[in-house]
């Protein structure tokens, strides 16, 4: 696993929160269009169906395959 290639999105109230996942700490940064890299390959969301409906395309647009959790697209057909 690379360190520089996982990025924890989250509310501004998470921002700076430390998670240790495989021996690596990761620091939560605010979901905004400014802490927003260029490019992604996944992007896993399970904070609910308004948090998935404002930013999933988003991420689909810089190149990611977005797994969701929650309701938003369940029953779209065309996903």
């Amino acid at each position: 696993m690379k360190k520089n290639n996982i990025y924890l999105y989250a509310s501004k109230a998470s921002e700076n929160k430390k998670i240790k996942v495989g021996g690596f700490e990761f620091f939560v940064q605010e979901l905004c269009e400014n802490n927003l890299i260029d490019k992604y390959d996944f992007a896993l969301f399970s904070a609910g169906k308004d948090v998935s409906k404002r930013w999933a395309n988003v991420f689909v647009k810089k190149g990611a395959i977005v797994i969701d959790n929650s309701s938003a697209y369940r029953r779209d057909k065309s996903i």
